[in-house]
């Protein structure tokens, strides 16, 4: 499938089609490895070998109460 490398401000980018993301089972936001091989732009997704975020869910909900839930939206009704 032809693309075309565009401008992004100093560096460059080209845009991936969705259906190519798809069959590559990535999506936007997912971390890559761009190298060189062989004179070619190599674009290998590194799926779950690299955490993204250095916090789990479990760690974002610890000490989370039930009232401490929705504390933000608790001043709107007062």
């Amino acid at each position: 499938m032809k693309s075309q490398i565009k401008r992004w401000d100093k560096d460059a980018a080209v845009v991936i089609p969705s259906n190519l993301l798809v069959g590559a089972k990535v999506d936007v936001g997912s971390v890559v490895d761009v190298s060189v091989v062989d004179g070619k732009i190599v674009i290998q997704a590194l799926g779950n070998t690299e955490k993204m975020f250095t916090f789990t869910e479990a760690e974002l909900l610890r000490g989370l109460t039930p009232d401490m839930a929705h504390a933000d939206e608790l001043a709107d009704s007062l």
